[in-house]
């Protein structure tokens, strides 16, 4: 596996070499592109300013901040470097659990070297979770740590609220009697694929009758 983040967890004093990980590959599937329906090549993509009426090289392209409609402040790449990069994972504090609902992005936390430290930490995280903040790609991440198995697992939070919807219905108790029925015969233990078919996207078949 490629590294893709070299550094330590820090909680407090104590230091913990690590290595992350892609958690998943990251090449699901087949990948399209648009082509040209004349000559079927590949389209490229050109940056074109309406404003000024002309092509835009993407060396020149700036990045911009959107304060209202249309109306943009430019951000200025030396920015960036207020934001500084430690390679650290501190760990703020502890918690019981951190909800699923909030995981971003999963990496699998290796040691990096000696595994000690890591062992010791693996331990720690097998009735708690582990929440802290990290600097990756040159943004400052919230980050939660917690034991999958023999592994460490981390994950980037997400930093907005669960959108909430108002569900206002009754159910009759005959009609939640019938359903909770169905739920038990239909109870399993989960698999993460049932068939090896249904991690196919259609398109390698569709590809064999075009040869």
């Amino acid at each position: 596996m490629r590294t893709i983040w070299q550094g330590i967890i820090k909680v407090r004093s104590v230091e913990v070499p690590v290595r992350l990980y892609r958690a998943f590959p990251s090449n699901h599937g087949t990948s399209l592109h648009l082509i040209c329906p004349k000559c079927h090549q590949r389209l490229k993509y050109r940056l074109f300013c309406e404003s000024c009426n002309r092509e835009v090289a993407r060396s020149e392209a700036m990045k911009g901040y959107e304060v209202s409609k249309g109306q943009l402040i430019p951000v200025d790449p030396v920015d960036k470097l207020m934001v500084v990069d430690d390679k650290t994972i501190h760990v703020d504090y502890f918690a019981p659990h951190v909800p699923e609902i909030y995981h971003d992005t999963a990496y699998v936390v290796g040691p990096d070297g000696d595994a000690h430290t890591y062992v010791l930490l693996r331990e720690v995280l097998k009735k708690r979770v582990a929440v802290g903040h990290m600097t990756f790609r040159d943004k400052t991440k919230r980050v939660c740590l917690k034991r999958v198995d023999d592994l460490i697992v981390a994950f980037t939070l997400t930093s907005e609220e669960l959108r909430r919807i108002n569900v206002v219905g009754k159910v009759k108790r005959r009609e939640l009697s019938a359903m909770k029925e169905l739920a038990v015969r239909l109870t399993r233990s989960f698999r993460l694929v049932e068939d090896p078919q249904l991690r196919e996207d259609g398109v390698g078949s569709i590809m064999l009758g075009k040869k």
